[in-house]
């Protein structure tokens, strides 16, 4: 009798050893299924994201972003923001803008701006950018503002912190919200 429940109690341990066994190979199977199906997910809908899911006309984009897009895509940007160091790509880490990036020139539909605290003196390369509604520019080198007459939407100007003397130059525009030191 004694060698029988010996017996049986070793065939029990096995079988629970077994059962545990079954019971983990079945957790990790099911996990790894799990992870396969999302990694599909997530490699199917990076290849099949329409052209008007790449771009959120509401979104605030940065400058790097901008670099890896395609003409169609720029064209349906609406806002940009260049005012941090860390918002900066790789090769302008050493300055302070002093001109905007030349893919600015693309964003042909931009309606926000901000270039704050930077060292951008020059308005000129940005004036076919006129469906802007909200431009901010503190913290820069302007120094007068003869060039906003071209912005026949703009309503909000942030400009405080440059060294402008006069407003001369937005006595005509449709600038309802005006910010200066």
């Amino acid at each position: 009798m004694i060698i029988n429940e010996n017996l049986h109690s070793k065939i029990m341990k096995r079988k629970l050893i077994i059962t545990v066994i079954c019971l983990f190979s079945s957790i990790f199977i099911t996990l790894l299924i799990y992870y396969c199906y999302i990694q599909y997910q997530l490699y199917k809908h990076d290849w099949v994201v329409s052209e008007v899911e790449l771009v959120d006309s509401t979104r605030i984009y940065r400058i790097g972003e901008l670099l890896e897009m395609s003409d169609g895509d720029l064209k349906k940007v609406k806002r940009l923001s260049m005012i941090s160091y860390a918002d900066r790509p790789s090769y302008a880490k050493d300055y302070d803008y002093d001109t905007f990036p030349p893919i600015v020139s693309q964003l042909i539909n931009l309606e926000y701006l901000d270039f704050s605290y930077n060292a951008i003196s020059d308005l000129t390369p940005f004036k076919h950018l006129t469906h802007l509604k909200e431009m901010l520019l503190s913290g820069n080198k302007i120094s007068d503002l003869k060039d906003f007459e071209n912005f026949p939407n703009l309503t909000y100007l942030d400009i405080g912190y440059n060294p402008l003397s006069d407003l001369k130059g937005i006595e005509k525009s449709t600038i309802s919200k005006f910010i200066w030191q």
